[in-house]
């Protein structure tokens, strides 16, 4: 069957075979990257042990970058979000293990300031009401 434009034929079968192939993989690094979420404790996926991989949403994908559509199963609602997988790493487990690691270490270090930010909160409020009582019942 030829596609408007004159463009070549287009062999489905193959079509189909590339797209399974592809949500395999995007299954697999999605594990991947649960697996590391949940031991590190990273909150990178909404969801948590509960989400799972649905689909490739190709409308949201190029040549750059994968989207992912993951829900969560452990409720009655249906609930999901997206995840963006760098097309480039597909297929090659040293690139999936080094992004992953990466997308740790930043939500790490997004944790740490977040951490610090409230505690730094929590002494700047202790402080004015240590100045209140201070003040309140003198030195």
């Amino acid at each position: 069957m030829l596609n408007c434009c004159n463009m070549e034929k287009i062999d489905y079968k193959t079509l189909i075979k590339l797209v399974e192939k592809y949500d395999e993989e995007a299954s697999r690094v999605f594990s991947k990257l649960q697996n590391a979420d949940q031991e590190a404790k990273t909150g990178i996926l909404h969801y948590g042990r509960y989400g799972a991989f649905e689909r490739i949403e190709w409308d949201y994908s190029d040549e750059n970058s994968i989207s992912v559509r993951y829900y969560d199963y452990g409720y009655d609602l249906y609930e999901s979000a997206t995840l963006s997988i760098p097309a480039d790493i597909l297929f090659d487990d040293k690139k999936i293990d080094k992004w992953i690691t990466s997308e740790i270490d930043k939500a790490l270090e997004k944790k740490e300031r977040q951490r610090k930010a409230t505690e730094k909160y929590q002494e700047e409020k202790e402080r004015q009401e240590y100045e209140r009582l201070k003040e309140k019942f003198g030195k």
